[in-house]
């Protein structure tokens, strides 16, 4: 319904929008959120400033998407109901605005407004990941910048760590609330600049660092930090004029990524040096491939696996301002030393960082790292057993992946290893899979925070063995949870903690949260959780329902516990197998909340369900809601991409008929009218007069041909005649005939007769 409402408004020509925005407020709500909409219109709806119009509008793409200045003044409006608009449109699956544009609209928040209400801006970002959450560290309402740093402190770019710290002192409680954060979390620049500013008490400092941090000193580290586009991309775009040069520079010194350089190739002002150049034929290496095997050349030359050579030339970094190539030159024709004494510690020696921060390298050590990088995997691998802690954590921490290093992680004696990959921010999920076959709490507990980590391997995380520091760091959280995160957790002050903040949505889960316990603790441990339910602070139902907790409080009440125990135990295992779920999702995923069942936090057979789904076809909506989730394999991502376009196939592209009478007559109107137009057996024209129904004709109206066609009707029957365009917008949804003859009736029904 909205897409054709706003084609009607696309193709009209009213000069004053007012009176029928007035008139029919419904239906521009409606249509605002999709489709092209008349510059008259946009600029009317900027200026009367309407929280809940415009927050239609923001997430219009086709309006919005390509126009960076009316961007702006949509955020710098700091409305509520747009940055919970905003927040959703960021959250979505192609979302277009920016992480630019989101923090821009929290950092216009004003205090005393409906900002942190469940549902707004602040608790959309809050209840999600990093990657979604980062944002809210401009954020001046509330404690909300401070609980980001202490939530996900160790996600944050020194950049962003910095703003947050500013906006805290800015609008948090100034230099009280800075000087109870915790500076272990902290990146060692952005502890190093809090220190300063307690000790002086001045501000300036730390101004200082932001501005340095966000420029393009803090974007160099950040592109060799970030592992994805969408990330890069992000961090790009937070920056209005970056130093072409300095990057420059900073790529020759230590190469950046692929996804680096193509976020670079995106902005108009990229410097040829910074694009990645595609090969003519695939048998030939790119140009920033061949620049790296010039290095790795240079480097197995005049460095080779000599442990010594590799000691100068990091000796040698902190006073050497050539190029790179130069130093390894220099190095690699000296002479080596005679009657070598037992070696010191290795240059620029440092600790490995705090469990749960993550090590940026700059300077020196991005220049070292990049010589390594350049290295084969048999000589980092042999020079790692010489290397300080700090070193070592920055080639597995922030080097180039090689498989090989987890191998030898796992098989080596020194812990270090293993802690230094746990630290890696890019870890994969199965990277964490293997570090978790060691059971050991202080690498699960940086595990834990690495986002790639699944959600079956978080619970695993939380149900074996916690550290302590990882059990104080997460009551620490006031967000980042997973709705499973608390079923198996076995500490129970943690659990209970999680339990506040999220949901453990359906009966089913609920239970197995209180049949581990029951198994864990006892029923005594059960009775304390069902006697002394903790209140959820982020939501008012109750954190466990009725449905769930009756069953158990009646088992509790039998006088064999061994027994009751099993049948709790014989009801979860029974609904957790394959066919149950199975049979779940074939009940509910017709219903009209089928989506909620995908929210609960089951854990889902993924192989079982698939064998199911052989076995009988689980059907459109069930297949795309599974797809939604992160850990679907992606044989089920397959079947549902199939079934989906079969889907499509099967409702809007049967066309019947030779002419284009027969074809708009006989064929449903709807997105097939496209192909039609495409391959000319209609023209838009034929469409808007024959095509039936007019709410689907209209709703696939959409490209300038389409509303070039359109135009000259709706200027005729509908412009200026706020009555007729009342009726036409009254009429369209239950119209059966054409769009023409739609607005041929509204017209003729309210005009006055001679």
């Amino acid at each position: 319904m909205q897409r054709a409402f706003s084609t009607l408004f696309a193709a009209s020509d009213l000069a004053d929008w007012r009176p029928l925005m007035a008139s029919a407020p419904d239906c521009f709500a409606l249509s605002l959120a999709s489709g092209r909409l008349p510059s008259r219109l946009v600029e009317t709806l900027m200026e009367e400033g309407s929280g809940e119009r415009l927050q239609h509008l923001a997430v219009n793409g086709d309006v919005l998407g390509d126009d960076p200045e009316l961007q702006a003044r949509l955020t710098a409006t700091g409305l509520p109901k747009v940055g919970e608009a905003i927040a959703i449109d960021r959250t979505s699956r192609s979302p277009w605005w920016t992480l630019r544009g989101c923090r821009d609209i929290l950092a216009a928040a004003r205090p005393g407004e409906d900002w942190t209400l469940p549902g707004g801006a602040v608790w959309r970002l809050a209840s999600h990941g990093p990657h979604r959450r980062r944002a809210l560290v401009v954020c001046p309402i509330g404690r909300t910048a401070r609980s980001t740093l202490i939530d996900i402190a160790s996600d944050l770019t020194r950049a962003e760590q910095l703003r947050g710290l500013l906006t805290v002192h800015d609008h948090d409680g100034g230099l009280v609330q800075l000087g109870h954060l915790n500076q272990n979390k902290l990146r060692p620049e952005a502890a190093e600049v809090l220190r300063t500013v307690l000790a002086t008490g001045d501000a300036a400092p730390l101004r200082e660092a932001v501005a340095v941090a966000e420029g393009t000193e803090g974007l160099i580290e950040e592109l060799h930090e970030l592992d994805s586009l969408d990330e890069c991309l992000d961090m790009l775009g937070l920056r209005v004029r970056p130093d072409w040069e300095a990057l420059r520079r900073a790529h020759a010194d230590r190469p950046f990524g692929d996804h680096a350089l193509e976020a670079l190739a995106t902005h108009p002002d990229c410097l040829a040096d910074l694009r990645p150049v595609a090969s003519p034929e695939a048998a030939h290496a790119t140009q920033d491939e061949a620049g790296r095997r010039e290095l790795a050349a240079l480097v197995a030359k005049h460095l080779g696996d000599d442990v010594e050579r590799w000691r100068a030339v990091r000796a040698r970094l902190p006073r050497f301002h050539g190029d790179l190539t130069d130093l390894l030159v220099e190095i690699g024709e000296a002479a080596p030393p005679k009657g070598r004494a037992k070696p010191a510690a290795w240059p620029g020696a440092g600790e490995l960082p705090a469990w749960d921060k993550v090590a940026s390298v700059s300077g020196n050590r991005a220049k070292f790292l990049a010589l390594m990088d350049a290295a084969s995997v048999e000589t980092q691998l042999k020079l790692v057993k010489h290397l300080d802690d700090r070193t070592v954590g920055d080639l597995f921490g922030q080097g180039v992946w090689h498989d090989d290093w987890l191998e030898f992680a796992m098989k080596a004696r020194p812990k270090l290893y293993r802690l230094a990959l746990a630290q890696r921010p890019s870890l994969t999920a199965e990277a964490i899979g293997t570090l978790m076959g060691r059971d050991d709490p202080a690498i699960n507990a940086r595990l834990f925070l690495r986002t790639a980590a699944t959600g079956p391997q978080r619970e695993r995380l939380l149900s074996g063995r916690l550290s302590k520091d990882l059990v104080e760091r997460l009551l620490e959280r006031d967000g980042g949870f997973r709705g499973r995160d608390a079923v198996s957790c076995s500490n129970t002050e943690l659990q209970r903690h999680i339990l506040t903040l999220v949901r453990v949505r359906g009966i089913l889960p609920q239970q197995r949260l209180m049949l581990n316990l029951w198994e864990r603790g006892g029923p005594d441990a059960v009775r304390r959780l069902l006697e002394n339910e903790p209140e959820g602070r982020k939501f008012s139902q109750k954190v466990l329902r009725a449905e769930a907790r009756k069953p158990v409080r009646n088992l509790l009440a039998e006088p064999d516990a061994d027994e009751a125990l099993e049948k709790l135990r014989a009801v979860v295992t029974a609904g957790e197998t394959p066919e149950a779920q199975a049979a779940l999702l074939r009940k509910r995923g017709t219903h009209p909340e089928a989506s909620e069942v995908f929210r609960e936090a089951h854990l889902w057979q993924w192989d079982g369900l698939l064998a199911e789904h052989r076995r009988e076809p689980l059907g459109t909506i069930v297949l795309l809601g599974l797809a939604e989730m992160a850990e679907c394999p992606q044989a089920l991502r397959d079947e549902a991409e199939r079934q989906q376009w079969r889907w499509i196939r099967e409702t809007n592209e049967v066309i019947v008929g030779d002419t284009p009478e027969e074809i708009l007559r006989d064929n449903t109107a709807g997105p097939w009218l496209h192909v039609a137009v495409r391959e000319g057996a209609v023209t838009w024209e034929q469409a808007a007069a024959l095509a039936q129904p007019a709410e689907n004709a209209l709703a696939a109206m959409t490209g300038p041909d389409a509303r070039a066609a359109l135009a000259p009707l709706v200027r005729e029957y509908l412009d200026p005649s706020r009555d007729s365009w009342m009726l036409a917008l009254r009429m369209l949804p239950d119209f059966v005939g054409s769009v023409t003859e739609l607005l041929h009736t509204a017209a003729l029904a309210t005009t006055a007769p001679h």
